[in-house]
């Protein structure tokens, strides 16, 4: 249901006060949402600057769990992000290349914020404090022009935990792959199914 107010009158006119109220029912067909939990990071992650930032350089923040549940997932928006250079650890263990969505500029990088969902292995995460580091990965071959500096931020990031088993899970595409010398599909065993 989806509530409106208006002020006019029949006659529309020179009407400052009046207010009339409207409701509207609002129909979804689509697919039912499963429940899951969110858990926020503490901080954003800053790794740019007016001018570049080094390839190689890092920032840390921590996801507080209370437990490890089914199928997590990490949800946030990057910004600026370049194919190959947002480089992510999770509690020590090797970088996985985090990417968005979709990129533009000949499907290279992005000047705007672009969401990101990927799946992770629950064996990564623990009860507690959980470290996620970020690192400015190597600068792409595609990436042209003088203003294409190197760096990202990375805001809204989060963990979501499938509450009851009724969470879709995002495909493991190209468009989220792990780094270099990392098989993803060795630990994922939700990938290939429907």
């Amino acid at each position: 249901v989806m509530f409106k107010t208006h002020n006019y009158t029949p006659s529309k006119d020179q009407n400052f006060d009046t207010f009339t109220f409207h409701w509207d029912n609002v129909r979804f067909d689509g697919p039912v949402v499963g429940v899951h939990d969110a858990y926020d990071a503490d901080g954003v992650v800053y790794l740019q600057a007016n001018g570049d930032r080094q390839i190689g350089e890092t920032e840390t923040v921590n996801i507080d769990l209370p437990t490890v549940g089914a199928n997590p997932i990490l949800v946030g928006q990057v910004n600026q992000p370049k194919r190959g250079q947002v480089l992510l650890s999770i509690n020590g263990r090797p970088d996985i290349l985090i990417e968005p969505d979709r990129y533009v500029n000949g499907d290279c990088n992005s000047d705007n914020w672009n969401t990101f969902d990927v799946p992770i292995d629950p064996a990564w995460l623990q009860a507690g404090n959980n470290t996620l580091k970020w690192t400015i990965g190597p600068r792409p071959d595609c990436v042209t022009g003088d203003y294409q500096w190197d760096g990202f931020s990375v805001k809204a990031l989060q963990i979501q935990m499938d509450r009851d088993g009724s969470v879709a899970q995002p495909p493991q595409t190209p468009s989220n792959p792990p780094a270099e010398g990392f098989d993803v599909f060795s630990f994922l065993p939700w990938v290939n199914q429907p």
